[in-house]
């Protein structure tokens, strides 16, 4: 075996599992109690965080609308 494959079958050894229902208080991937509004800016900050991410740069601020796609909903 590899080193690589010893530290997969190492890290399998010691991996801890917990089921948590999808409403739980312990459960954190969704916020349900927000309205759309602070929806809306949880999604904005997490979007310009990951732009940082990505490229180091700061987002600019203006939306360019040749990229943008505008869905009707009929």
């Amino acid at each position: 075996m590899s080193s690589m494959q010893e530290r997969a079958a190492a890290r399998r050894k010691t991996l801890t599992l917990q089921k948590v229902s999808l409403h739980s208080d312990k459960h954190h991937s969704f916020h349900i109690g927000l309205n759309v509004k602070d929806s809306w800016e949880l999604l904005a900050r997490i979007s310009k965080e990951a732009w940082i991410e990505k490229t180091g740069n700061i987002p600019p601020s203006r939306v360019n609308k040749s990229i943008c796609k505008f869905i009707r909903l009929e």
